[in-house]
């Protein structure tokens, strides 16, 4: 009888785990993609000059560096000694996807983005698409400040 019980429990809590995993790492790498986000609206602030979050070549999804340096790229930042222009690099190691954005993510001096440029919107999902995982979505409008919705589940 105690097998049969243990045997529910341990099903019923692998399920759970297995579905808990993807949901989380798609949480955390939306408040990751949107700390840096802050971090590069509080630099332009300080510095007061243009901050730039640059993507890796595999887009976002890869990694993504904060620069003052506009000619600056995710590759040199990594490959180079630190210099006073790379503020921060990271390196995504965790099976999500994010979609929506493909370029260089500007703040000016006055921490917005620039009115030449739309809304931003980043989708996060798991690399799977699992229609269990929450999507993640970051909106970032032309005041600089970027927020996170928790809506709908992430499907193919």
């Amino acid at each position: 009888m105690s097998l049969v019980v243990m045997g529910i429990l341990f099903t019923g809590g692998y399920t759970a785990l297995r579905n808990y995993t993807p949901n989380e790492d798609v949480r955390l790498m939306a408040h990751q993609l949107q700390s840096s986000l802050l971090m590069t609206r509080s630099e332009a602030v300080k510095r007061n000059e243009d901050v730039f979050m640059i993507p890796s070549t595999e887009g976002y999804t890869g990694g993504w560096a904060i620069s003052s340096n506009e000619n600056r790229s995710f590759e040199d930042c990594i490959d180079s000694s630190p210099e006073d222009d790379c503020l921060y690099v990271f390196q995504n190691d965790r099976p999500v996807k994010l979609s929506g954005l493909s370029g260089d993510v500007k703040y000016n001096r006055q921490g917005r983005i620039p009115l030449t440029t739309s809304d931003i919107e980043i989708v996060i999902c798991d690399k799977d698409e699992s229609s269990y995982v929450t999507k993640r979505t970051i909106q970032v409008s032309s005041n600089g400040f970027p927020k996170i919705i928790s809506e709908g589940n992430c499907e193919p």
